[in-house]
């Protein structure tokens, strides 16, 4: 009897999997790409004698190079250009898994994804560009082929984009939290 049963378990239907819910993306319906652009004000510095003074541009620009420094392993294979003291920018590129949907287990490598990253510095503010997302293969493909035309993830990509769009959420917290450090002397 338990032997009939074990049987029946082990072939009876699937539960019903879940479905995945799909995480909002930064796509800018302009331009129809996944982008990620933001100003942000610095808080002024205070000198010795207590006056508030603006990070001049040069700082902000130090700043930047400052964040490559303290976020990326190999920080001199990321900078790709850099013209002091307007802007830095970078390449980068980060892993895609395959997630089991029945263990939730993160089983392979399913893509590595490149983007760029560039930093345009300014007086007591910074403005910071992610774009060009695309797939690191012989044959690069743009994101944008697993959305749908008004911007949501197709179903079949949905798992990938929700990394993406996880991923990019601790990036720009990098990116905030870092850039109000003062660049090491």
């Amino acid at each position: 009897m338990s032997l009939i049963l074990c049987l029946l378990m082990l072939f009876s239907p699937e539960e019903k999997k879940k479905e995945l819910v799909a995480l909002p993306l930064p796509y800018d319906t302009l331009t129809n790409t996944l982008c990620i652009e933001q100003t942000i004000q610095l808080a002024h510095k205070i000198n010795i004698d207590s006056t508030l003074d603006t990070i001049s541009q040069a700082e902000v620009y130090l700043r930047s190079l400052n964040w490559f420094e303290l976020h990326f392993p190999s920080p001199k294979k990321v900078i790709q250009n850099y013209s002091q003291p307007d802007s830095v920018t970078g390449k980068y590129k980060f892993r895609i898994y395959y997630i089991n949907p029945k263990t939730e287990v993160r089983n392979i490598i399913k893509y590595w994804i490149v983007y760029d990253i560039k930093f345009e510095c300014f007086n007591g503010q910074y403005k910071y560009i992610i774009d060009n997302f695309r797939t690191d293969e012989a044959t690069p493909q743009k994101i944008e082929r697993w959305l749908t035309k008004d911007g949501k993830p197709k179903k079949e990509y949905i798992m990938y984009t929700n990394q993406l769009v996880e991923y990019l959420k601790e990036l720009e917290k990098s990116i905030i939290e870092k850039m109000k450090l003062s660049p090491s002397k």
